[in-house]
């Protein structure tokens, strides 16, 4: 047995107090005889030697009474098997602290993750000169991990800590509280985890497999939830559109889930572009339940648009705004080669008249390709030419995020274009075909009018377009590698799209010239033209869900000098030296640490955006109680003495009925109080028979 209050023991002296008044009411009496109570004297000694053995009765109660009163406060515990050892041994302790966005959450004592730090903060008073202590975040984002022995330092480590939007999952650093505990020589080895316990992010599933084997370790959990919490959160916004021109409409598509398990009326959402509020829309959802918010506003400008979904505020703040970030030229920079000049007249004009305000467009001849910086234009319109000794130019342009469309020249031998084809991996041409009657042609069979490049292109009650006459045209087939736009009454596709590495190509099977058809002069031609480019000049990264803390994989095509600045908020910009890979012109940011849409600037240019979001796993408020923290914990490892340190119980009290034992402090005052009860019971008889003698 051990005693964890020894310094109380002091106060056995005060045991000596009963003994002390018990001798003094022992002094002699002087005898006077009364010759007429004679007769009672045998009587009386019968009565004083039972008057007598209860006052000592009552003297070794009240003994007793002091000596465990004085001992309960001492608090005495059994001793664990290990106490002879661990009670003079060193301690290596892993505090985890859960500082994701869930701890947010603000109860009886405040956020939850500030009445874990001030608990963690308490615990470590427990801890003795000498013991090691390293303070482990669950947050993704924070310093390397490094261990003291200073606890003023591991306070100030942990009074440091602040809400992050990267979380790992709960596992993942009880893992590594494993793995630096296994390194240490210290005897008394303890983990204390403080989280919510989320069942999305503290063990992704029971584990099965083996178990890790651990030895002498405890581990102390301590639930910081309890709340009834109301939290909805935006899990995606996305935009319906794909083309996007100033002054015209955009439509989006907000995913609300509700984590609570009471229903929500009447809430509002309202869509933000560049800081304006653009649209608003309320919404009611059900229990657990998800539901959908359709948007429509107008681009107001050019240039980069920073979107913003958000929620009114709830218990969870962090998951009600969402981002996203679209870049809408101001000018459309297209770059036209042609093996000859005839080829580009038609083209040249619909990029020239009309809406032409909106288009740089620049023309060359076909060898000219190694004149041009490829990055420097939106989409490269190739209309004929031979392109052998700059195929690898051409495909690495489209693979790194490029637009082009091809068109076959009017002189061209399909031999060139085949090999065009076969280095951006679209489908080869099978045969040119001629028709040199004019009465013979083919026309539009199918038109896939869902296409983005249909979009705003005929009246509403009226989308049909007028077939040009096709006599010659190059004979390709889809054959389910791309999509197919418009295709011809033999079968054949007259415009297809297919995707090639991060880029898009657009295909034609006719030449813009008048001998192949007349589709240079119809209705549909400048239109059909211009809708392609502003198709494949909108950016296609609006689709990638980057999350806080992932590795952004950032477009180099257009960087000018060495040095990147990064803009994240108003107030938030840092300079890097990127270390480009050439194979993809690509280059890795690893410190997304916000939520915002990030912006890359070269120089004063910006040349890439990357929206980032949180992890909606984070929102969810559903918990694991006791029995299924044990049951997983004790899944994974094997030999951890699991521990659970309820709300109202005392940290410091657990920790040494862990250390050194069960204390017995409440049986203590329980003996007290029956002891107490007997003595005035024997007290109150012992009064009666003196009173009687």
């Amino acid at each position: 047995m051990v005693f964890l209050n020894p310094a109380v023991l002091l106060g056995l002296i005060a045991s000596s107090i009963p003994i002390l008044i018990h001798l003094l009411n022992l002094r002699k009496l002087k005898k006077v005889e009364f010759s007429t109570l004679s007769f009672l004297k045998e009587l009386q000694k019968s009565k004083i030697r039972r008057v007598k053995l209860k006052q000592w009765i009552l003297l070794v109660i009240r003994v007793l009474i002091i000596l465990t009163l004085v001992a309960a406060f001492a608090r005495p515990a059994f001793e664990s098997l290990s106490f002879g050892v661990a009670s003079s041994a060193k301690t290596s302790a892993v505090i985890i602290i859960d500082n994701t966005f869930s701890m947010s959450v603000i109860g009886d004592n405040g956020t939850y993750l500030n009445e874990a730090k001030y608990k963690a903060v308490k615990l470590l008073n427990e801890f003795q000169q000498g013991d090691e202590v390293t303070v482990l975040p669950v947050s993704c984002l924070e310093q390397p991990v490094s261990t003291t022995t200073n606890m003023s330092l591991a306070k100030k480590w942990l009074n440091s800590l602040e809400i992050n939007y990267c979380s790992k999952d709960l596992e993942e650093q009880i893992s590594k509280a494993f793995s630096i505990l296994s390194r240490s020589n210290n005897f008394n080895k303890e983990i204390y985890v403080f989280s919510d316990f989320q069942k999305d992010r503290t063990f992704t599933e029971k584990h099965t497999g083996a178990k890790r084997e651990t030895e002498n370790i405890k581990l102390y959990y301590i639930p910081m939830h309890g709340k009834e919490i109301q939290n909805s959160a935006i899990t995606s916004l996305e935009v319906k559109n794909q083309i996007f021109q100033v002054n015209k409409n955009i439509s989006f598509t907000a995913t609300i889930t509700n984590y609570s398990s009471n229903s929500a009326q009447d809430n509002v959402i309202s869509l933000f572009i560049n800081g304006k509020r653009s649209a608003q829309r309320s919404f009611d959802i059900d229990a657990n339940q998800t539901t959908q918010v359709e948007f429509e506003a107008t681009i107001p400008e050019s240039g980069l648009l920073e979107i913003f979904a958000e929620l009114e505020d709830d218990d969870i703040l962090s998951d009600n705004k969402r981002f996203i970030g679209i870049f809408v030229p101001e000018k459309i920079s297209i770059l036209a080669l042609a093996g000859q000049p005839n080829d580009l007249m038609f083209i040249k004009a619909a990029f020239t008249s009309g809406d032409s305000g909106s288009f740089i467009f620049t023309e060359d001849k076909d060898t000219r390709v190694n004149a041009y910086n490829l990055a420097d234009y939106n989409t490269i319109i190739l209309s004929g030419g031979d392109y052998s000794r700059n195929l690898e130019k051409i495909t690495q342009y489209v693979e790194n995020g490029g637009s082009l469309i091809v068109m076959p020249g009017s002189a061209d031998r399909i031999s060139v274009l085949s090999d065009l084809c076969r280095s951006l991996k679209l489908p080869v041409p099978q045969s040119l075909i001629k028709n040199d009657n004019s009465n013979s042609y083919v026309e539009f069979e199918k038109t896939d009018l869902t296409h983005p490049v249909f979009t705003d292109l005929f009246e509403k009650e009226n989308k049909q377009i007028s077939s040009p006459r096709i006599y010659n045209y190059i004979k390709v087939f889809n054959n389910g590698n791309g999509r197919n736009i418009i295709g011809l009454t033999d079968g054949t596709t007259f415009l297809s799209e297919y995707a090639f590495g991060d880029g898009k190509v657009m295909m034609f099977n006719v030449a813009p010239d008048l001998r192949w058809s007349d589709f240079p002069v119809k209705g549909i031609f400048a239109p059909l033209l211009n809708k392609s480019i502003y198709y494949l000049s909108s950016s296609n990264k609006i689709n990638k869900n980057y999350i806080v803390g992932d590795i952004l994989l950032v477009e180099a095509t257009k960087i000018g000098s060495s040095q990147i600045k990064v803009v994240k908020t108003d107030n938030n910009e840092e300079f890097i030296q990127p270390q480009v890979k050439k194979t993809n012109n690509t280059f890795e940011y690893t410190n997304s640490d916000v939520l915002a849409v990030y912006k890359f600037f070269s120089g004063d240019k910006l040349f890439d955006n990357i929206s980032v979001n949180f992890d909606s796993r984070e929102s969810n408020t559903k918990y694991f109680d006791s029995i299924q923290i044990e049951e997983r914990i004790n899944s994974y490892y094997n030999g951890v003495d699991v521990i659970r340190i309820s709300e109202n119980e005392n940290i410091s009290d657990k920790i040494k009925q862990a250390r050194f034992g069960t204390e017995l402090w409440k049986t203590l005052v329980i003996i007290v109080l029956l002891l107490a009860i007997l003595e005035m019971w024997i007290s109150r008889s012992s009064k009666k028979d003196l009173a009687k003698i």
